[in-house]
């Protein structure tokens, strides 16, 4: 009779108070080749009932995202022990967080290495383990499958109240949920996904109260979006995530909601838009080829000023060339005010 791989290594379960935990010898499954790997799920898949040893087994084997896995039915066994695994991870004796939490850690890892089983990775975390921290294993899954954003920024919603519910401090979570919009806007802000960014920015705000604006990087995230090479010749995607990195910027120096922050830029950024249109065409008008330093003057001092829709400025009252710089600064602020009431 053939030697059982699973319980080879489920002798080795020790227990250390309320914690159920593979021995130090634990390190030799995860180094395991593939197909031992392979042969321990199907163990546990044959198991009618399996014991808590042989499920903390399973939720300690990492499949590496750089181990190739050349039958996808032998993938799917994987997968099948921790989904099986997931839902075995349950006692009144013993405190199973920590199991949960590394099985989240290794479903991610297989994730990337096999992303065509985003969805169903999701769903075994979503359904068992969203009582734990699993909210990186989850954002991995919504990165690499776009159909999951909805339920995925649901699912990151009971996980990071989950944390911060077991946690002293509720800033608990906001290293994870930093990552999770870092990730997002990295990965969509290099696709051809305007929308999708859009619906990224739109959950934001509920999930601004547990996260910590001291540190908070997606102020630079999206400025390197942004200033890619990828977007010289994409002015509505540069443009998107300019808005986002100047609206960060600013939430993370102050105390306003980021909402409003967001809202406010957006219009100034409408409102420059707006402005650079009439200067060129008055610069066209003139007969000149390219802005006159007037013109760039009037630019800069749009772009710089925070409050943008002040028209005064320095010299004289009878100055033609000011009086029209102010006409322009007057009309744009107009034509922004009717396309936000539409």
């Amino acid at each position: 009779m053939t030697k059982s791989k699973l319980n080879e290594f489920a002798v080795d379960v020790c227990f250390d108070e309320r914690k159920m935990e593979i021995s130090n010898d634990g390190f030799k499954l995860n180094i395991l080749p593939i197909q031992e790997k392979v042969q321990i799920a199907k163990e546990y898949n044959q198991q009618k009932n399996p014991n808590l040893r042989q499920s903390v087994v399973i939720s300690d084997m990492e499949v590496s995202r750089l181990e190739d896995i050349e039958d996808k039915k032998d993938a799917q066994e994987i997968l099948n022990a921790y989904d099986k695994c997931a839902k075995n991870l349950k006692s009144k004796v013993f405190n199973l967080d920590h199991n949960k939490y590394h099985l989240g850690r290794n479903i991610k890892e297989f994730v990337c290495g096999n992303p065509e089983f985003s969805a169903q990775a999701f769903d075994i975390m979503d359904k068992n383990l969203i009582d734990v921290d699993v909210i990186d294993p989850i954002r991995s899954c919504m990165s690499r499958d776009n159909s999951l954003m909805d339920k995925g920024f649901a699912a990151i919603h009971k996980s990071a109240d989950a944390i911060c519910a077991k946690a002293s401090d509720n800033k608990k979570a906001a290293q994870q949920l930093n990552l999770v919009f870092a990730d997002l806007y990295n990965f969509y802000g290099r696709l051809e996904s305007v929308d999708t960014i859009d619906k990224i920015t739109s959950y934001f705000s509920e999930f601004e109260h547990q996260m910590d604006r001291k540190f908070c990087n997606l102020e630079y995230i999206c400025s390197g979006v942004a200033s890619s090479e990828y977007h010289k010749n994409n002015p509505e995607k540069y443009e998107k995530m300019e808005i986002l990195s100047k609206s960060f910027d600013k939430w993370e120096k102050g105390k306003e909601p980021f909402k409003d922050i967001y809202e406010r830029e957006t219009k100034r950024s409408s409102f420059i838009n707006k402005v650079e249109q009439k200067v060129v065409a008055r610069s066209r008008d003139k007969g000149e080829l390219y802005l006159g330093n007037d013109d760039v003057g009037l630019l800069n001092r749009v772009a710089r000023k925070d409050d943008y829709l002040e028209f005064k400025e320095n010299g004289k009252s009878g100055d033609k060339d000011v009086i029209a710089r102010n006409k322009i600064l007057m009309q744009a602020r107009k034509e922004s005010k009717n396309e936000g009431k539409q």
